[in-house]
């Protein structure tokens, strides 16, 4: 055995380029699958680790300081079930900047950020410990752009003038912003009246029923309508997997690319080695070697650099994984904690190393079992098969010769072709698939969050504290005389600004096959411009047509088309499903139709909100200025985050072009290698060819024509595979992310005169990866290889 590891450690010594390559590759490859299965792990359940962490609540009730005390609330601990709860002040009060914007926040007064239950993490800053101080949540940070050392005055500037000390990151969504408990009372007005925020932790807790019956027990002895709000940790958990289940398929389809692409790379450098070295296995064989011993010695060769390729890359894919886990639990507003799962470690270093050995066996078999005599008389290298016979029909071509002299070396080696054309087409693919899904991404935010298509929500005052319809907490109605529906509609009419507007409200449903209601939203005036993607059928256009999410037709048996009777306020309506939408609203179940169909069974109702579209150019942010000291303050105009700032879709676009960018470097790599073995195996003929007048543009020509030809081949075949991965990882994202399906509009975004340059993006990355080596064959010298003949 003694032998056999000075065999190993020798050729280690002469190829360590090659070790050196292979090394990278699989630093790069187990990297990108440890990074990939680490947010694969990690990501599938960022808010159990969260929750864990900070001892979560199960219910949060809030209740109304006028209705009940906190005495009583805090005896609600002993009911049955109930093994931790936390009372804490609360007010719901308008805050404004120095800079006019005015928002609604929950704030709630809290000594510390620890304690039995919801427990704080500090994301920048401290906690507030005196009066004129307050922390905010990382999600109201984000959506107002406010940070340490910002001031904001309370009721409109007529409040306390608070200073942000700190950034803080809670399990529970619904409190915006914390002070010390004495900060309270100072907050409260008429129009945002004192609460209790009560959270409770409680047993059994694993389904919507057993929250259900736990808030009746807590609530059962508690004077009638003293809860204004509640809330439940399923319904939180719910929305934030929805994010980190998207990521789950082209997680799993990089590292499937990464390994594979590592291992079409292992099995071309043993059979290189092999190709390199028949005469010296040859000599091995004579000396003692048995064909299980010429087997180690390759082996050997591969183990060694992969296991160094493993240790380095393995911690490197665990680091890299971190930002985005960090980024990940900031979309979602979850605290941050580092987190490393050693068994995906252990995984990745035993499924590289069994994948290194599967690459390599079958040519290490072939190399174990020549004959001595057979692998002497071939030399260091086996003759090339058809290559006279390839390279005279590509001479009479309308080639240059060098180019022609490259595709006759491509063609004349099958195999290591084959293998170099899988490392190049897995580069491809990623190149399109990855460019494909960017896009498609782009248009989903588009779709979700509307922003190209509505620039500026305007709320009417809500007189409860109860959030709703997904937008911030509203604080009762503002200084002065309510404003009516038409003159809202007056108001926003008349700024030269608007190019359209719908006003719109909602009301309960009961469907049909569909177990509790939902809501239905209804439009005054044209709306089919508000950005909902039709996935089939059409819009609305008149009374009693409506259009709704994938689930509603699934859980409903529904197909586009259906009539159905429903009730509203009891009385039944009829509806015809006219339109699939894309649409993530709550929990994807809801209709949109027409005013004239709720109004019909619900007379009276008033809009609630007002979805305004801009005139192309036209400011946002100075709109929504304008718009407020028009209304004299007495409507929350909002400008719509926009889409590509988001920080759900930012973070999933970075995931993407950072495994794109790994997966194109290990195809890079295979290149590389590739090329550098063939040069070292045409090292006579390369010198032959210069002696005979071809110049070392000549030589660079003809080594990156043989590579260039094979990523053409991988372009051409990467463009339709990628489109139809795309399609297909997409579909699947919709499918487990809330089992909606996909607008036929996102697929297919890249045009025409994309096409081309994405069927050469094979070609790039071969020619990338066999300039360096063209390079070192083009300047080697003639002299020395002649002599050595």
């Amino acid at each position: 055995m003694k032998a056999v590891w000075t065999k190993i450690l020798a050729d280690l010594g002469r190829r360590r380029l090659q070790g050196l390559i292979i090394a990278v590759v699989i630093l790069l490859s187990s990297g990108a699958a440890t990074m990939a299965l680490n947010l694969l792990v990690e990501s599938d359940a960022p808010y159990d680790h969260a929750f864990a962490q900070a001892n979560g609540a199960h219910l949060t009730l809030t209740f109304a300081a006028d209705q009940v005390g906190e005495g009583q609330l805090r005896a609600t601990a002993s009911t049955p079930g109930v093994t931790a709860a936390g009372p804490w002040a609360e007010v719901s009060a308008p805050f404004s900047t120095p800079a006019g914007d005015r928002f609604g926040v929950a704030v709630v007064g809290r000594a510390d950020p620890g304690g039995p239950i919801d427990r704080l993490t500090i994301e920048s800053g401290r906690w507030a410990r005196t009066e004129g101080e307050i922390v905010l949540s990382q999600g109201m940070a984000d959506r107002t752009g406010l940070g340490i050392g910002d001031q904001v005055t309370a009721a409109r500037g007529a409040g306390p003038t608070l200073r942000v000390v700190g950034i803080a990151a809670s399990i529970s969504p619904i409190t915006d912003a914390w002070v010390i408990p004495g900060q309270v009372a100072a907050l409260v007005t008429a129009q945002a009246p004192l609460s209790y925020q009560m959270l409770y932790r409680v047993t059994p807790a694993g389904t919507t029923a057993d929250l259900r019956a736990a808030t009746q027990a807590i609530t059962r002895h508690l004077p009638v309508g003293s809860v204004v709000d509640a809330s439940n940790y399923l319904d939180v958990k719910l929305r934030a997997d929805q994010l980190t289940a998207v990521m789950i398929p082209f997680l799993l389809a990089f590292s499937a690319f990464a390994l594979l692409a590592a291992a079409l790379i292992i099995a071309n450098v043993i059979s290189g080695v092999v190709i390199a070295s028949y005469r010296e296995i040859g000599v091995m064989k004579s000396v003692g070697f048995t064909p299980g011993q010429v087997m180690v010695v390759l082996f050997g060769q591969i183990l060694v650099p992969v296991g160094a390729g493993c240790l380095a890359g393995i911690p490197f894919g665990t680091l890299a994984s971190q930002p985005f886990l960090r980024d990940t639990a900031h979309a979602l507003g979850l605290p941050v904690a580092f987190t490393a799962a050693l068994w995906v470690d252990l995984l990745v270093f035993a499924g590289v190393l069994v994948l290194a050995l599967l690459a390599a066996l079958a040519p290490a078999w072939r190399a174990g079992h020549l004959s001595a005599v057979t692998a002497i008389t071939r030399g260091t290298a086996p003759a090339a098969g058809r290559e006279g016979g390839i390279d005279h029909a590509l001479a009479r071509l309308p080639l240059p010769r060098p180019v022609s002299l490259g595709l006759s070396d491509a063609l004349a080696r099958p195999v290591r072709s084959a293998t170099t054309l899988g490392a190049i087409l897995i580069g491809a693919v990623t190149i399109v698939f990855a460019l494909n899904l960017h896009l498609s991404l782009t248009q989903v935010a588009a779709h979700l969050i509307r922003d190209p298509y509505v620039q500026v929500d305007v709320y009417r005052p809500v007189f409860s504290p109860i959030q709703g319809k997904g937008i911030p907490i509203q604080n009762g109605p503002a200084p002065g005389p309510a404003l009516s529906d038409r003159r809202i509609a007056a108001l926003i009419a008349a700024d030269p600004a608007t190019a359209r507007f719908v006003a719109e409200t909602s009301e309960a449903i009961s469907m049909p096959g569909i177990a509790e209601p939902i809501p239905y939203y209804a439009y005054r005036g044209p709306s089919s411009w508000v950005g909902y993607a039709l996935i089939a059928g059409r819009w609305f256009s008149s009374p009693g047509e409506v259009v709704a999410p994938t689930k509603v037709f699934t859980q409903g048996h529904l197909k586009i088309g259906d009539m159905v009777t429903a009730r509203i306020q009891g009385t039944p309506v009829r509806l015809r499903l006219v339109g699939e939408i894309f649409d993530q609203t709550g929990d994807d179940l809801l209709l949109r139709g027409t005013w004239a169909t709720l109004t019909a069974a619900s007379p009276g109702l008033q809009p609630d909100e007002y979805e305004v579209g801009l005139t192309p150019g036209a400011n946002a942010e100075a709109y929504s200025r304008r718009l407020d000291q028009a209304a004299a303050h007495a409507l929350d105009v909002r400008v719509v985050e926009s889409s590509s700032a988001n920080t759900s879709f930012v973070l999933l676009n970075t995931v993407i072009a950072g495994l794109a960018l790994v997966l194109t470097a290990i195809a890079v790599a295979g290149v590389f290698n590739t090329v550098l073995l063939s040069a070292r195996e045409r090292t006579r003929d390369i010198a032959i060819l210069k002696t005979v007048g071809m110049s070392p543009r000549q030589v660079v020509a003809m080594v990156v024509a043989s590579m260039a030809f094979l990523g053409l081949i991988a372009g051409v075949i990467a463009l339709p595979v990628g489109l139809e991965l795309h399609r297909q990882i997409l579909q699947f994202m919709g499918r487990i992310s809330s089992g909606t399906n996909i607008p036929p509009s996102f697929f297919d975004l890249i045009g025409g005169a994309m096409l081309a340059p994405l069927a050469l993006s094979g070609a790039v990355v071969a020619a990338l990866g066999a300039w360096l080596p063209a390079q070192w064959a083009a300047s080697s010298g003639v002299t020395e290889v002649l002599q050595s003949e």
